[in-house]
């Protein structure tokens, strides 16, 4: 099964706790803003990613 990760950049407020969730998929830019750095999620970091999704504060993180 393969899920596709996305960040909304227009609500990301750069609180990081996607990256210290789950650094294999999430990275933080220059600014301090969550990027995703593998938009196909890894084998065995769904849960990881499922955490993150549920821990941001601005709902800013999508995965389908």
């Amino acid at each position: 099964m393969t899920v596709d990760v996305f960040v909304d950049k227009d609500l990301c407020q750069g609180h990081a706790r996607c990256n210290l969730i789950c650094p294999e998929v999430f990275d933080l830019d220059e600014h301090g803003f969550a990027v995703v750095l593998a938009q196909e999620v890894p084998p065995g970091h769904e849960g990881a990613v499922e955490d993150a999704v549920q821990n941001c504060p601005e709902q800013a993180i999508t995965i389908k």
